[in-house]
């Protein structure tokens, strides 16, 4: 007859094989934004410093288009402070792409209490126009770079399906409740 560890494979390998509702996989798009590092004789000096972040979306920007969006979350830092989603008591988004989506044109505004960051082609929508990458804050300090934009990439990321987690979750429960009968069975 089989032993007890070829049944107990068996029978998940039977789990495994009922289909289960299938529900979309939801996916987000990171737009991340990688800045030149400050000119250090604007402002006040900060070693190594620029602005970098990103946003998320839940669908790809359009093609050749303009869009004010407002992201499902975003986090920039000019290397001193940071201003996200979380701590932002206001913000904006504007780009514009090229004729496959990527942002080649921007103007993005995020301030935190006395903290104010901004990127974005001089004037807005202006492609191949001036580029500014400014921080302030209004106590302390100032920087900025000028005609220098930064780079923008974007990075798809899907969430497993829940049915997948589970099957995942069931295997590895089923393997552990084998060993832990394999190892009670040579005990005693």
């Amino acid at each position: 007859m089989f032993s007890l560890s070829l049944r107990l494979l068996i029978s998940v390998a039977a789990l495994f094989a009922i289909p289960l509702p299938v529900a979309a996989s939801p996916t987000s798009y990171i737009y991340s934004y990688n800045g030149k590092p400050f000119d250090p004789n604007v402002g006040s000096p900060c070693q190594n410093c620029s602005l970098t972040g990103y946003f998320v979306v839940d669908t790809p920007l359009a093609a050749n288009t303009t869009t004010f969006l407002i992201p499902t979350s975003f986090s920039f830092s000019d290397g001193r402070s940071t201003v996200s989603n979380v701590n932002a008591s206001s913000f904006a988004f504007q780009v514009i792409t090229d004729s496959i989506g990527i942002i080649d044109s921007w103007n993005n505004q995020y301030f935190s209490g006395n903290v104010n960051m901004f990127s974005g082609t001089n004037p807005a929508g202006c492609i191949g126009c001036s580029v500014v990458d400014f921080t302030s804050d209004t106590v302390s300090y100032f920087s900025e770079v000028r005609n220098q934009p930064g780079t923008w990439t974007l990075t798809v990321s899907a969430v497993p399906e829940p049915t997948t987690s589970a099957m995942v979750l069931l295997g590895l429960a089923g393997v552990l409740f084998g060993k832990a009968r394999a190892s009670r069975r040579l005990r005693g």
